[in-house]
């Protein structure tokens, strides 16, 4: 096993985190702060709407809970109804289990870490204001507001951009249809909704 994993898989040389549902326990928090704006109008706020606008900056995922649900506000009112609820919220984010002891790791081997997050800076602020001691550990973060990301996920350009200013830079391939991190992998660790749709275990996959 541990010889085939050898001959498969390329040494770690650098990492980049996304942060809701990895390193911060928000998705939780994302939930609750919908379920309780979207109940103000007597709408549900349902996972398989959660799951399409997971990752999406906030004015994208606003604008279609607003025409799912076809509630009685503006997208730019849903944000900031939702702004409330997650200022009482997210100051008491936690950390995933056993993030810590991953990123406190790759720190100490020298594995260059980042995070790429749709999160605005000052979400990514109120988010980890329990955890700033460990979030010094990673080279640099990538907000979801930052100039240089021109499209929000599921498109790549936050992680794209995140790559590029590593010091020194991960190798990188272009193409005239894509661009990549050569020899990059993605790995998914299900969330407790996604385990109860019936996805229970981490998947790892090279990047296409």
């Amino acid at each position: 096993m541990a010889a085939n994993c050898s001959s498969t898989f390329k040494p770690v040389t650098h990492v980049i985190f996304d942060m809701d549902g990895l390193l911060l326990d928000t998705e939780r928090l994302y939930t609750l702060v919908f379920e309780e704006v979207c109940g103000r109008y007597n709408k549900k706020f349902t996972w398989e709407l959660k799951a399409t606008i997971m990752g999406m900056q906030s004015l994208n995922a606003a604008k279609i809970v607003c025409e799912k649900l076809q509630l009685p506000l503006t997208p730019e009112e849903l944000i900031k109804e939702c702004l409330l609820v997650q200022e009482r919220l997210f100051v008491s984010t936690s950390l995933m289990p056993g993030i810590e002891r991953i990123v406190t790791h790759l720190s100490k081997q020298k594995v260059p870490i980042a995070v790429a997050t749709s999160s605005s800076k000052q979400m990514f602020d109120l988010k980890t204001t329990k955890h700033k001691t460990l979030f010094c550990l990673f080279h640099h973060i990538v907000c979801g507001d930052d100039p240089d990301v021109k499209k929000s996920k599921p498109a790549p350009d936050s992680f794209l951009v995140c790559a590029k200013r590593f010091e020194p830079l991960p190798p990188l391939e272009k193409s005239v249809n894509q661009q990549r991190i050569l020899g990059s992998y993605l790995t998914n660790l299900p969330n407790s909704d996604q385990k109860r749709l019936g996805q229970h275990t981490a998947s790892l996959a090279p990047v296409a």
